[in-house]
């Protein structure tokens, strides 16, 4: 409990960031009326004007020639090319931020308080836990503080990456590198268990501490080049090239501590999870990455929110605030494994005493299951990632949607999960495994159907209804290949399987935003969504035709040979 009383300290201490910009500002004040900075953007009201709020701009025309039709309507003031930063989503430059820094300080601060307190609600919620449980506690709360570091780049990468004169297609190079560099990570970590299999038993908290302090580097580097081009103009081609290459190495120096941390969780998951409670567990797992995903866009949607500068124009993008928010997410993750991860020295190794773990008899049937397994994966982080990129893209620029709006919608469609998940539990004793997987791919399938209509709503209810399915369903058949893994020593045991997974999963994230926005900007949205249809249709065809026979026959391989086990020990007794 003095861990528990340590983190509502932090807590309070967090309160100072919500005071501090407040007392500050009043020393600050605002600029004189007639400063070059509200010149300039007064100037600026007059040439732009976004669309209407809920209305498509040009729904039939790809991103790139909507792009170049108002490049050629619109001619600005030599007094405004200097700057850079954007208006409304359309590349077209602005007045760098005219705000104090310290007013990012207050959303910062918010955001601390509020990661601080769920951290110790958590902990105090299974402190009578065994040290199992409480290790799996800690291990959700870092993933989900990784996932949200992911995503919440997504509402403000198009306009940064217009910032820096690069188009779309740069945007979801800049999302998606994360989950590449975090798939390097993974295989960095998967050698280190290979040489040491019990490094996740004897020195998990170490590693998980030093990896966390090294992907610090990488956020900080994030918040410094967001910062720049917030407060700086860049005047030269050469400039911007260097902040674009060092806003990717930040992407990638973050996205290997990423890599490394969530790849020993799975592991240490499997080590520490009975074999039959692991589908289960990994449901739980995914469903947590899930939600931080979503969360990770309300999060940057909800620090523009707090950001109370009376100076700064409505529409200057405030590109800081997130850079903060990534330090913020980072830090609390980095206290939490300090305070409360513990040692998994006592802890009992389900792996090593899994007696139903598939036998090396049947190894040609149990490669082609994994293959399975993995196809699907790769399969539905495409189809999540692209779509999550493609509708905060075609909100901002075809439907005039500010960032605040598009950070709480798909946000929302994420926390769809919720009842998903809740039904999923419900079904769980009265349906199979595969029934529910069944369920769930035809309600993807369904919600494909909706990406090919220009109306925003559709948009999101098909995000609604993609987002639960495919993550829960891919979480479902992580468990049954974790389930079913061979014996250590083999490529497809449980530090195998989740290295491929782990690989391919983050090849499909880093190129699922990249294509779909390639997609919008030069062919159309149809293409865009056939896509994203056929890829789901990919996902069912291969759980009907290679998972689900092989998880069929091994059960019944399972409960053959239990009941054999069961009749020789009668018979024993009986003699």
């Amino acid at each position: 409990m003095n861990r528990l009383n340590v983190a509502a300290a932090i807590s309070l201490c967090a309160t100072l960031f919500l005071v501090l910009p407040i007392v500050v500002a009043e020393d600050v004040g605002s600029p004189p009326a007639g400063s070059s900075c509200l010149l300039q953007s007064a100037a600026l009201n007059n040439v732009i004007e976004p669309p209407p709020k809920g209305t498509s701009a040009a729904p039939e025309l790809p991103v790139e020639e909507h792009e170049q039709v108002i490049s050629q309507i619109q001619v600005l003031p030599s007094s405004l090319k200097a700057n850079h930063t954007l208006d409304s989503g359309i590349g077209i430059g602005i007045v760098p931020a005219s705000c104090p820094r310290v007013h990012a300080l207050f959303p910062a601060g918010v955001l601390l308080a509020m990661l601080m307190l769920a951290l110790t609600w958590r902990m105090h919620a299974c402190s009578n836990s065994d040290i199992a449980e409480k290790a799996r506690t800690i291990s959700l709360f870092v993933q989900f503080c990784g996932m949200s570091t992911y995503s919440i780049v997504i509402l403000e990468s198009y306009q940064l990456s217009k910032a820096l004169g690069h188009d779309a297609e740069f945007s979801g190079q800049v999302i998606g590198i994360y989950m590449a560099a975090a798939a390097f990570g993974g295989l960095i970590m998967s050698l280190v268990l290979w040489y040491h299999p019990d490094i996740w038993k004897l020195r998990a908290r170490e590693l998980l501490l030093f990896t966390q302090m090294g992907g610090m580097i990488g956020f900080s580097m994030y918040a410094w080049v967001t910062s720049y081009v917030t407060y700086n103009s860049i005047d030269t081609a050469d400039g911007a090239n260097d902040l674009s290459n060092a806003l990717l190495l930040a992407r990638v120096i973050s996205g290997i501590g990423h890599g490394i941390i969530a790849f020993l969780l799975q592991v240490t998951f499997a080590h520490i999870t009975p074999a039959h409670e692991r589908p289960i567990q990994m449901t739980r797992f995914w469903f947590v990455c899930t939600l931080g995903i979503g969360v990770g866009p309300m999060i940057a949607a909800g620090m523009r929110l707090l950001d109370f500068c009376h100076v700064q124009p409505a529409h200057t993008p405030r590109f800081d605030l997130v850079g903060l928010g990534q330090l913020v997410l980072a830090a609390v993750s980095l206290c939490s494994v300090f305070l409360f991860f513990p040692k998994l020295d006592d802890v009992e190794d389900f792996v090593a005493t899994d007696s139903c773990a598939v036998t090396s008899g049947s190894a040609p049937v149990n490669r082609l299951f994994f293959c399975g397994c993995m196809l699907n994966t790769t399969v539905r982080a495409i189809v999540t990632s692209g779509v999550e990129a493609a509708t905060s893209l075609l909100l901002e620029t075809q439907f005039g949607f500010s960032q605040q709006d598009i950070g709480v919608m798909i946000g929302a469609t994420f926390l769809c999960c919720l009842p998903a998940k809740a039904a999923l539990d419900y079904s769980r004793q009265r349906t199979t495994v595969s029934q529910c997987t069944r369920a769930l791919c035809g309600l993807s399938i369904f919600g494909c159907c909706f990406l090919f209509r220009r109306s925003w709503y559709c948009l999101l209810f098909a995000d609604a209804l993609l987002f639960p399915s495919l993550y829960l369903s891919d979480g479902i058949v992580r468990g049954l290949m974790q389930q079913y893994a061979l014996p250590p020593g083999s490529l497809l045991d449980q530090t195998g399987t989740t290295l491929w997974s782990m690989l391919l999963n983050n090849t499909g994230r880093c190129l699922g935003p990249w294509v779909a926005r390639g997609l919008l900007q030069k062919v159309n949205q149809s293409a865009y969504a056939g896509l994203q249809l056929f890829l789901a249709l990919v996902f069912w065809v291969v759980f009907e035709t290679i998972i689900a026979p092989t998880h069929s026959s091994a059960e019944a391989t399972v409960t053959k040979s239990s009941g054999n086990v069961a009749s020789s020990n009668n018979a024993a007794r009986a003699g």
